[in-house]
């Protein structure tokens, strides 16, 4: 491009073929067009080179730039640096912009030029393109500094940043393997005002091989790095991760974080993960998940056949209601099996229910209201 561009869209991909076409198209196809595209393909082994090289060659608003593995954060780093753009929006190779995405982010960052980073909320799909639920975070500045340092309150692939304001933070850690986009979210929501668009302009795919399934562990680790490092700058004024070069065991009880907080970590994201798989439809993948979280829950062995129990009948109750009744016999047979389980399991009951009602109804209602952008009718 000879003219330098408004926007500079960045992307960072490993071995992401399967769905690498449809993402870029969805954003070189954007109503706005005044952007740049980099992305950085970061050492794939399969079809990804010869994808981003085609594309490259029919759009002059493609540059792609080839490396050995150095990690997610290293290559959004050095695609964020590269980026000429006053505006970095990033995405991520898995997922579709709908059309109206970047004009409508930029013309709100132009008129608020308080906010640095602009995500907006999300509509989920499934590998095969089929939306089944909108996600909205908090919107307004004051809510999504309340809730940052909690839980990630903005989605990565929906960001808008300004590039100064990215570079005054000095960008995504790089000792983080996964969740590094929260502690950069973080870091910038203490200097700048954070918002997000209550309209859905992503859609977010869910699936088994993304890159928070792939690890929970590692993931939850980090996690509760970046929210302990947040607690200690809010209490002292002094960044614990300044001068830190790895993750280490060391650093881990620097920080407080104990075994026992991160097994707790684990089996909230374990049984995220398995809502989030179920919502999918992915019955097998959300079992997975539950196991994993009862392995976390305790070694008692009848407590793990309890809920166990319970996990098949609700997960089978969502697949075919007609067994309902059929399931909470067995989940009740399974309580008074152990008594002392009554509390833990009734709380688990509920929420189930509750969320996966919640999900069939948000299905119905997308049913009826969104629209699929024509990137998801090609599959």
């Amino acid at each position: 491009m000879t003219e330098t561009p408004l926007i500079s869209v960045v992307m960072n991909v490993r071995n992401g073929e399967k769905y690498l076409g449809e993402a870029i198209r969805s954003i070189l196809d954007q109503s706005y067009r005044h952007f740049e595209f980099i992305i950085i393909n970061d050492g794939s082994t399969d079809g990804t080179r010869s994808i981003l090289d085609r594309l490259q060659a029919a759009d002059e608003r493609l540059e792609v730039f080839h490396q050995k593995p150095k990690g997610i954060y290293y290559s959004a780093n050095r695609g964020c640096r590269i980026a000429k753009g006053k505006y970095i929006a990033r995405f991520d190779a898995d997922d579709i912009s709908f059309p109206e995405r970047l004009e409508q982010q930029v013309t709100f960052l132009e008129a608020h030029p308080k906010i640095a980073v602009l995500g907006t909320a999300i509509i989920r799909i499934d590998e095969s393109g089929t939306p089944y639920k909108t996600y909205t975070p908090p919107t307004e500045p004051s809510q999504v500094k309340a809730a940052i340092s909690c839980w990630d309150a903005i989605v990565q692939p929906t960001v808008m940043m300004r590039k100064d304001n990215f570079l005054a933070v000095n960008g995504y850690r790089e000792i983080y393997e996964l969740a590094g986009d929260w502690d950069l979210w973080i870091r910038m929501s203490e200097q700048f005002e954070i918002a997000n668009l209550p309209e859905p302009l992503i859609y977010w795919r869910t699936h088994a091989n993304e890159v928070t399934n792939s690890d929970v562990r590692k993931h939850t680790i980090y996690s509760l790095i970046a929210q302990r490092a947040a607690g200690i700058r809010t209490k002292t004024g002094r960044d614990p991760l300044e001068n830190v070069d790895a993750v280490s065991p060391e650093l881990l009880r620097q920080l407080g974080i104990s075994e026992r907080r991160i097994q707790k970590g684990l089996i909230e994201g374990y049984y995220l993960r398995a809502h989030s798989m179920l919502n999918a439809g992915k019955s097998e993948n959300a079992r997975y998940f539950f196991d994993q979280m009862l392995a976390e829950c305790s070694s008692n062995i009848l407590r793990k056949r309890i809920a166990s129990l319970f996990g098949e009948a609700y997960i089978n109750a969502y697949k075919n209601k007609g067994q309902f009744v059929r399931n909470c016999m067995i989940f009740c047979w399974a309580v008074f099996a152990k008594l002392s389980y009554v509390g833990v399991l009734l709380r688990m009951k509920s929420r189930f229910y509750y969320l996966n009602r919640t999900a069939m109804r948000n299905q119905n209602q997308l049913g009826k209201t969104e629209k699929r952008p024509t990137h998801c009718s090609q599959k």
